[in-house]
């Protein structure tokens, strides 16, 4: 297995999980899932020069009958974007360890490391088995497209006040 290594420590240590960002998921529409982690990993650059952090997840639960339950959905993260790439990874594996997108431990080096991160795509692959809750949004960009936002929750931490849009909304 190939890691990242030091190019994406200094990223890692200032990254801010509560940054935006779209990561190019299977789930194209609006939700909140009950996913379990079933694998995650690092692909090195494409002839685009991106590098991608992947997390293949299957799905307990959703409130989107798009979201096929029991499937397994893919979210395919470019982690070199210059305003979401390594926040939304950390947000993820925050996420796995309990801390919520806005828990300020989660910009402690100390108490969500580097390590941690590069750890999650190990052979090992400690987060397998992990339970979150996924929400997804459908938002259209200043250049007028639409892309679906992604956030990770610990599992029974994500609520109705932390919405963005009324579940009316949803597709």
């Amino acid at each position: 297995m190939s890691f990242p290594g030091k190019k994406y420590r200094q990223g890692w240590d200032t990254a801010n999980p509560n940054a935006g960002g779209d990561g190019g998921m299977k789930i194209k529409w609006s939700g909140v899932h009950e996913v379990e982690v079933q694998l995650v990993k690092f692909r090195e650059s494409d002839k685009y020069s991106n590098n991608w952090y992947i997390v293949e997840f299957k799905v307990l639960k959703s409130d989107n009958s798009k979201t096929q339950v029991g499937e397994i959905y893919s979210w395919v993260h470019n982690i070199d974007e210059k305003w979401y790439g390594m926040p939304r990874a950390k947000q993820f594996v925050g996420a796995c360890i309990g801390l919520t997108k806005d828990d300020e431990r989660a910009m402690d080096p100390e108490y969500l490391s580097f390590d941690e991160w590069e750890e999650s795509m190990s052979d090992e692959q400690p987060l397998k088995g992990v339970v979150l809750t996924l929400v997804t949004k459908v938002k259209t960009t200043e250049s007028n497209r639409e892309i679906t936002d992604h956030e990770w929750w610990p599992l029974g931490t994500y609520g109705e006040e932390d919405a963005d849009s009324d579940p009316k909304d949803r597709e």
